[in-house]
């Protein structure tokens, strides 16, 4: 095993069966990796935190034997419900070798958060690549396949491959380079440049698709190659479709069968420098 990508796992959780799925997806990932594991919720009033606390002790109870899972529940008062709040106690909580693992829906059964919007406000202010579990995601383990790096042909994008080869070097994965281009482009230009960028990561496969909605065939590339996460980068412009990737992005975490790596401008300069 090469060195781990990350050395922690951060699960914010609000009772939803989605944000189960993403516990379940992160025990195995850090049972795996041999990683200890955060449980975190936030919750607005005082006289649940115990109620919550014994739900929450259940659910952990409920994952693989032998993991290191720490157990928190922190009574945040009426701010839980200003909007970015709970977002930026997640990653004032998640240090720098620690990965944060989502989902990006579900409603909170235990009163606190809305646990997609949440989601999508930890992705957009991180400087460092968070896990979202999307909502076709199965409880199913998350290794065994390929690490996807899809790009779309700009230099920001291309700022997710150390993140996505690293991931790949740590979990003993096959490092798969994509870009998607419309039908009716000729792919030589496309496969030069892929195989050029793929060099510098070798062994990676690199691979042109081809369609004309770029989330539809990461999606389908991920469920046909077994990947076993997907790495996009939540801003960038490409350089065929002139379609922003963040927006691509979220169609590829809402329908994916995959976990998804989200990696931001900062977040792929931060872990590329350590």
């Amino acid at each position: 095993m090469e060195t781990r990508p990350v050395d922690r796992l951060l699960v914010p959780v609000d009772g939803s069966a989605f944000s189960e799925i993403a516990l379940h997806q992160a025990a195995r990932l850090a049972q795996r990796l041999g990683l200890p594991i955060a449980v975190v919720s936030y919750i607005d009033t005082s006289a649940a935190h115990d109620a919550v606390s014994r739900t929450l002790r259940s659910l952990v109870a409920s994952l693989p034997p032998g993991l290191r899972v720490d157990v928190r529940v922190h009574e945040e008062g009426s701010d839980v419900h200003v909007r970015g709040y709970v977002a930026e106690r997640i990653l004032g909580e998640a240090g720098d070798d620690t990965l944060v693992v989502m989902a990006s829906h579900g409603r909170s059964g235990l009163g606190a958060t809305l646990i997609g919007s949440v989601t999508e406000q930890v992705v957009r202010l991180s400087p460092r690549p968070v896990m979202v579990i999307g909502p076709a995601c199965p409880d199913a383990p998350i290794d065994g396949g390929a690490v996807v790096a899809c790009l779309d042909g700009s230099p920001l994008a291309e700022r997710t491959l150390p993140v996505a080869a690293r991931w790949a070097a740590g979990t003993n994965a096959e490092l798969w380079v994509v870009q998607v281009i419309p039908d009716d482009v000729p792919p030589a230009d496309d496969e030069r440049y892929l195989r050029g960028v793929a060099a510098g990561y070798s062994p990676a496969r690199a691979d042109v698709l081809h369609g004309s909605d770029a989330a539809e065939v990461l999606v389908e590339f991920g469920e046909r190659g077994r990947a076993a996460v997907l790495v996009l980068a939540t801003r960038g412009r490409s350089g065929w479709s002139r379609l922003t990737l963040g927006s691509v992005a979220m169609n590829v975490v809402r329908h994916a069968t995959s976990p998804v790596l989200l990696v931001g401008v900062d977040g792929a300069d931060e872990l590329a420098a350590n």
